[in-house]
């Protein structure tokens, strides 16, 4: 918990506080927490835009925020205090933000049984559309529908997958319905649109556009109709079949290059995650390698999972030419007597990835060339992670279900606690994955989000 709360105040960055006067689009919180003499409070906006609103001391418990959004949002408040206050503390608080004079209340030794949030209509709404839907049949369905999943795709078992996928987001469609039919006012309701966007995610473009045809034509640019309006365009954009959508950039010396400079000629379109060092590195010195290696007679070998998105992309700059090996059988496809590149896909465990290049060192000699592409980001976590796992009777890990560092390092927990869950937020655990448990270990995937976990946290404590 002090590791976390040290790393929100590295992490999240200071904001400064708006003026007294009432504007148009202001929010402001005006909260107390009693018994917190002192402390530090920030106020974000949530996923996708994830703002900085405002930051400020608490002093004597009391604080007060402001911040400018153009259309009412869900939003959180992050709370760092000194260790000595921790204990009990609920280090955040959910809101559905909205231009007007908040008033938050609580108390330090029961943060959530004695949170009060006034003038927040949205907020009131949420919470009881969100009780509403809870009780439904489809949203205990799939829930247990989404574990399943996630499950399965841990499991690489996408025909699975997909399938309950399908029927999950049949469940997804029915609570949207169900809160259209409970809400008079849902065709231009924040609410209803945050909600419909929250299940719609997972769904086709073509279906949510139809989602988004039951707003009222007048709301449809307002926050969450628009990003499902966007998600609906860019995935029709993208669907096989259709026209490659037109693009502007431009090469390290300021070139400006179009889709229509390539007419004619095949392209090869490939993204990458502009934060992720390997990502950078790896798809250039994968093509030169099989530049090279075409030249010498060779054959370009890659360490990973077949249809993997990365190992799809990798295959792809040797014109489909490289050859994928998933375990050590495969590697009777090889023919040793031709030179050999080895790469990985980055998210393989290092272990995995030197046992492999033992056994082709071991066959080819001197003609096998190992590249290490794995993520140290992800390998350096597995030693320490096993330990962890041993250490606690019970580990919740969160990821997403498209997660692969997720997929291995939940694998990694699983090899040593076989007590060990896969949730996705809060509201997964269940209290039978606890039962009989004195210590519970949380841990997740790179990019899970630190409050996610925190929230996660919370919530095991109160059970």
């Amino acid at each position: 918990m002090n590791q976390w709360i040290l790393l929100f105040s590295l992490i999240l960055g200071l904001g400064g506080t708006g003026c007294e006067n009432r504007e148009p689009g202001i929010i402001t919180i005006m909260g107390e927490i009693k018994g917190l003499p002192e402390g530090w409070v920030r106020l974000y906006t949530c996923p996708p835009s994830n703002l900085l609103l405002d930051s400020c001391e608490i002093r004597e418990g009391k604080y007060k925020l402001k911040g400018k959004l153009d259309d009412p949002q869900l939003g959180m408040l992050f709370f760092d205090v000194k260790p000595e206050y921790q204990p009990n503390f609920m280090p955040m608080v959910r809101l559905f933000l909205q231009p007007t004079i908040m008033k938050v209340y609580s108390e330090r030794e029961d943060m959530k049984g004695s949170l009060k949030v006034e003038n927040a209509p949205l907020n009131e709404q949420l919470i009881a559309c969100e009780q509403f839907l809870k009780s439904l049949p489809e949203y205990k369905q799939a829930t247990v529908l989404t574990d399943s999943i996630q499950l399965a795709f841990y499991k690489a078992d996408m025909v699975k997958v997909r399938s309950m996928s399908v029927v999950r987001d049949s469940l997804y469609q029915v609570l949207i319905d169900r809160v259209f039919e409970k809400e008079p006012e849902a065709s231009h309701s924040e609410v209803v649109a945050y909600l419909a966007s929250q299940y719609s995610s997972p769904m086709s473009g073509d279906r949510v556009e139809r989602i988004v045809e039951r707003f009222d034509s007048s709301f449809r640019n307002s926050y969450y109709v628009a990003q499902m309006k966007q998600f609906a365009e860019n995935d029709r954009l993208l669907t096989a079949g259709k026209v490659f959508p037109d693009f502007q950039v431009f090469d390290t010396l300021g070139k400006t290059y179009t889709l229509a400079d390539f007419k004619g000629k095949y392209l090869f379109v490939e993204f990458s995650a502009s934060w992720c060092g390997w990502c950078k590195k790896e798809i250039p010195h994968i093509r030169k390698a099989y530049e090279q290696t075409r030249e010498q007679g060779g054959q370009v070998v890659i360490y990973g999972k077949r249809g993997h998105a990365e190992v799809v992309r990798l295959v792809g700059q040797t014109n489909g030419e490289a050859l994928v090996i998933e375990n050590p059988e495969d590697i009777r496809q090889i023919d040793f007597s031709r030179p050999v590149i080895l790469f990985s896909q980055t998210t393989k465990s290092l272990e995995g990835f030197q046992a492999i290049a033992a056994l082709l060192k071991e066959k080819g000699g001197a003609q096998v060339v190992v590249n290490d592409t794995i993520c140290r980001k992800v390998a350096n976590r597995i030693p320490q992670l096993r330990e962890f796992a041993q250490k606690h009777d019970v580990v919740i890990f969160v990821s997403g279900e498209k997660s692969s560092n997720g997929k291995q390092l939940f694998a990694t927990c699983c090899e040593v606690n076989p007590r060990t869950y896969l949730v996705q937020r809060a509201e997964d655990v269940k209290p039978e994955m606890l039962e009989n448990a004195q210590s519970v270990g949380i841990s997740g995937a790179t990019s899970t989000p630190a409050w996610v976990m925190e929230e996660i946290r919370h919530k095991i404590e109160l059970q």
